[in-house]
């Protein structure tokens, strides 16, 4: 039940939305392009907000430590870049 609660705490989460997210039918399309971590530990963050987080700099020219709290920490989404 635990990760039930987290999950819908995540999607409540995300409910804002920005014009540089992906659309569902973009992320399928690039999900498999994306590397899987084949060591170390599991990744903690969702690589699709990474990339929504990485659109969204790059569309609206801020700085990564201005990035909304709505995405990951910005210092996690600039070593993705």
């Amino acid at each position: 039940m635990l990760l039930a609660d987290n999950m819908m705490n995540l999607q409540k989460k995300w409910k804002k939305r920005y014009a540089s997210n992906l659309s569902d039918g973009a992320w399928r399309y690039l999900k498999p392009h994306l590397p899987v971590s084949a060591v170390g530990r599991p990744r903690e963050l969702s690589m699709r907000q990474v990339v929504n987080a990485i659109l969204y700099v790059l569309k609206t020219g801020c700085q990564w430590r201005q990035l909304p709290r709505e995405f990951p920490v910005w210092s996690s989404v600039y070593s993705y870049f």
